[in-house]
């Protein structure tokens, strides 16, 4: 039994809280501290969940594929954090990835590594490209 005032733990059947001094009456509702209402999620529509788990693992493959190139590695970015964002709107719908999902989730780590990389050598080469360029004018 919890005071419903201060929230101290007390002995059942105490007509005062010890810390605060608040009387307890049987009439107030007994706040319980440690519970906690986490709101139910919806049921799962499996094509839904599917559709999404492809379209994670399709975003991350994608962010693979233009992060390997030089002059489209920032489209590469885009596409792994968009995979990314998709990864917790399926964790916030569904709950732990699963299938293809997981797939998706676990490209998204080396997939993030290689297109911030590449991004940043692609424009370190345009700049010291276009140093050489114009200094050769």
């Amino acid at each position: 039994m919890f005071c419903v005032y201060c929230g101290k733990n007390l002995p059942d059947g105490s007509a005062f809280c010890p810390n605060c001094g608040a009387r307890l009456t049987e009439t107030e509702p007994q706040m319980q501290y440690n519970q906690v209402q986490t709101p139910e999620k919806p049921a799962a529509n499996p094509a839904e969940k599917d559709a999404l788990g492809k379209s994670i693992l399709t975003y991350a493959i994608l962010g693979h594929a233009f992060g390997c190139t030089l002059l489209l590695s920032f489209l590469g970015l885009i596409f792994t954090c968009v995979s990314k964002g998709k990864v917790n709107k399926y964790t916030d719908l569904y709950g732990p990835t699963s299938g293809t999902a997981t797939v998706g989730r676990i490209l998204n780590i080396p997939g993030l590594i290689i297109n911030i990389f590449m991004t940043v050598f692609s424009a370190i080469y345009f700049f010291v490209l276009i140093l050489v360029i114009v200094g050769a004018m």
